[in-house]
């Protein structure tokens, strides 16, 4: 199949996405505040740079991000032979330039601030903020989030190593911490990170398996303080092993199916036995019997 100028412009914009994104290198400071004088002209003022990001709010702000837009749509058109709006074309090009250089351009009325790139960056598959060992992204200044498939998680969890650097010491990831945390979505990262992953947290929790639904996909454990845990993972494998992902919820201990209600706070409906089938349902504000005809997203 031949490829017309719109596959082409696609390949284009899509690698100008990536050639913007997650840069790690140092900025060519003396290069960017020239290319950044000529973008933004008298509008300009003073440039100052930082190693973390701006604390008061810019007029406006330029980042890697606008490479996803319209900049990386029109330098991809010249290059495609689309140029169409010659004017466009070029200022897309020299804004590119300016964020082949630097990070962040944050423009206020008493100047502008250049925020040089991170010292890392790290990504999962889907572009999410991921790291399964240190920071998924650290700042110059020292400032960094650990992520784990874009889920922020607690700075606790970390020790720094000789130079400095963060790093997740897994002996940190204690079942009393993962206990104590409030939020679904970390509780379920941090048992991830767990050592031995959700086997282990279930097994030194000394959780007892009470029910398994193949048809849901989920397992079903009782912890000792009596709460219950519904292990589900996808039905279809995934990665170079083949293992499908397993992700521990914890659920009513009486299978109430959960709703969010009007003031935002978690309202319960009628308790159910306790099966796999009907925990699950729960999490989705169904019964087990309504949970049968709905098909799991």
């Amino acid at each position: 199949m031949a490829t017309t100028k719109t596959d082409q412009l696609s390949e284009e914009i899509y690698a100008e996405r990536m050639a913007h994104m997650y840069r790690t290198r140092p900025a060519d400071r003396p290069l960017a505040e020239a290319l950044v004088r000529e973008l933004l002209g008298d509008d300009c003022g003073e440039i100052t740079w930082t190693d973390s990001l701006p604390t008061t709010a810019p007029t406006y702000w330029l980042s890697t991000e606008v490479s996803q837009g319209w900049v990386a749509y029109y330098a991809a058109a010249r290059r495609a032979g689309i140029d169409d709006e010659p004017e466009l074309c070029d200022r897309a090009e020299l804004l590119q330039r300016v964020l082949d250089e630097v990070w962040h351009v944050c423009v206020s009325p008493s100047g502008t601030v250049l925020c040089d790139f991170p010292s890392i960056y790290a990504v999962d598959a889907d572009g999410a903020l991921h790291s399964e060992s240190g920071p998924a992204i650290m700042l110059r200044s020292g400032e960094y989030l650990l992520c784990w498939h874009g889920i922020r998680l607690p700075a606790a969890i970390a020790v720094k190593d000789a130079r400095g650097v963060p790093r997740i010491d897994p002996a940190r990831v204690t079942t009393a911490l993962i206990d104590a945390e409030p939020n679904q979505e970390v509780r379920r990262a941090l048992i991830a990170l767990y050592r031995g992953g959700e086997a282990g947290w279930l097994r030194d929790t000394g959780a007892t398996p009470i029910d398994r639904d193949e048809s849901v996909c989920a397992e079903l454990y009782r912890l000792p303080d009596d709460e219950l845990v519904a292990v589900v993972w996808d039905g279809v494998p995934q990665g170079p092993s083949g293992a499908a992902p397993r992700y521990a919820l914890r659920v009513n201990r009486e299978c109430r199916p959960m709703h969010l209600g009007p003031d935002g706070r978690i309202v319960y409906g009628q308790p159910q036995q306790a099966t796999a089938r009907n925990a699950v349902a729960s999490t989705y504000g169904l019964t087990g019997e309504e949970y049968q005809h709905v098909s799991r997203t």
